[in-house]
């Protein structure tokens, strides 16, 4: 067999296993958004990123349809499969219609990672597998000759989602550069209140001015200089304000700010603080032990720096200072608890 000959097989091959990887993104480019929108979700850009997300997915599904028509036409003995794949996406993109409108983003990106890939993953390994068959029983020659047509199209069909999923793309890539305003405009509220209090928080206004350097920053330029869905979609998910940014298109390895978990962590070292320095009733081992739950709280967020959390390290910090504001609030005589 000739080098060019086994070039179109791994080609053939490929386009078949591209089709998870392909159908993946939607779900992590919502990645590090559902924080900030929940605190508003049914306003504007909660919902522009569901119907952007929505719309980028109905974009992906007519790619797939399309390229599994081809093999279909040129495949007889599997058009009954690629009729039922066929229609468990189109059942697929009905169910995902149902939350435009919404702003529900964290059930998006749930919808996608439970229900939507493992379709997408199934029908990429039942075709790879029905493809090798068809090869068994045809012989090579005839295998190539058969589905090098669909090798010739698959670039109109990758131009044609590329031109589908570029409105959406940048919808989604505003939507999330407004969501993160939001989230910083939480952070400033908080820092303002502690200031009200007489806490000197310019440790606070820190960390906000590093969000807007590390993430705000450079969404800004993704959306104002991206000029295609490939550039947005590989950068999209590269900026979290929060956690999330664990996937990319791109050998960037992403930004993962922990804006909420490093304002509380500072926070309540502040009030901490303050405390310590104006109340000489408060309990001292109580803030004693306060203080080492936001020294392992800090500890966590130093060694995780940029990266996205692992295992239980968001729990482990959110435990943390849950139980240092119990303390904080005991030393002064504060009754926590339910009752």
């Amino acid at each position: 067999m000739s080098h060019g000959t086994k070039t179109q097989s791994s080609a053939i091959v490929g386009l078949a296993g591209a089709l998870a990887a392909v159908l993946t993104v939607a779900a992590y480019l919502l990645a590090g958004m559902p924080y900030a929108a929940s605190l508003t979700a049914t306003q504007a850009p909660g919902v522009a990123a569901v119907n952007a997300a929505v719309a980028r997915t109905s974009c992906q599904v007519t790619f797939v349809q399309d390229y599994l028509s081809g093999i279909s036409s040129r495949v007889p003995s599997i058009a009954t499969s690629v009729a039922a794949y066929s229609t468990s996406l189109a059942q697929l993109n009905s169910e995902l219609q149902a939350y435009s409108g919404t702003g529900n983003i964290a059930t998006v990106q749930s919808f996608m990672l439970t229900k939507a890939n493992p379709l997408f993953t199934w029908i990429k390994t039942n075709l790879s597998t029905q493809l090798g068959a068809f090869e068994v029983a045809q012989g090579r020659e005839n295998y190539i000759n058969a589905l090098t047509p669909v090798v010739a199209n698959y670039s109109g069909l990758v131009w044609n989602y590329s031109s589908c999923s570029l409105a959406p793309d940048r919808s989604l890539a505003e939507a999330k550069l407004q969501i993160y305003e939001l989230g910083i405009a939480e952070a400033q509220r908080y820092a303002a209140n502690l200031s009200s209090y007489g806490i000197n928080t310019s440790s606070l206004d820190t960390i906000i001015s590093g969000a807007n350097a590390s993430v705000i920053g450079p969404l800004t330029v993704v959306v104002t200089n991206s000029t295609s869905s490939s550039q947005l979609e590989s950068l999209i998910g590269s900026y979290c304000l929060y956690d999330g940014c664990s996937y990319h298109l791109s050998d960037f390895q992403g930004v993962n700010y922990h804006l909420a978990a490093r304002m509380r962590t500072q926070g309540a070292q502040l009030i901490l603080d303050k405390i310590r320095s104006s109340d000489r009733n408060a309990n001292a081992s109580q803030l004693a032990e306060a203080q080492s739950h936001i020294s392992n709280a800090s500890a966590i967020l130093q060694k995780v720096n940029l990266e996205v959390f692992t295992g239980s390290q968001g729990a482990e910090i959110a435990k943390n200072l849950s139980e240092a504001s119990i303390l904080i609030k005991e030393s002064v005589g504060v009754t926590t608890g339910g009752g």
